[in-house]
């Protein structure tokens, strides 16, 4: 009788723990803007922003890591949303618009 017990409820605890993960309320999780507690990823990106300026000879990171860390931070949000205030179009748009136009 045990061993009938033990089959039937070792399957009904995995059916139950996967119902809870698929059922569960998905969130996303936030990174607040500030401070990167990575030295040289936070030394990046004030050079990325132009409040500091790169030595004469520094490697600077790839742009894919700066990219990653300035939407993190919520900066692309930002320039983005500036843009968008202010009307400018991207050139693909006026191209579709006006094809043909010299380069």
């Amino acid at each position: 009788m045990k061993v009938k017990i033990h089959l039937l409820l070792v399957p009904l605890l995995a059916l139950t723990l996967v119902a809870t993960a698929l059922l569960a309320p998905q969130t996303a999780t936030t990174v607040r803007s500030g401070a990167f507690g990575n030295n040289i990823l936070a030394r990046n990106m004030d050079i990325e922003l132009g409040r500091a300026q790169p030595s004469p000879h520094e490697q600077l990171l790839s742009s894919g890591v700066i990219y990653t860390a300035l939407q993190a931070s919520g900066e692309l949000d930002r320039r983005a949303a500036a843009v968008a205030r202010t009307g400018r179009r991207s050139g693909a748009a006026v191209e579709r618009e006006n094809p043909g136009l010299p380069e």
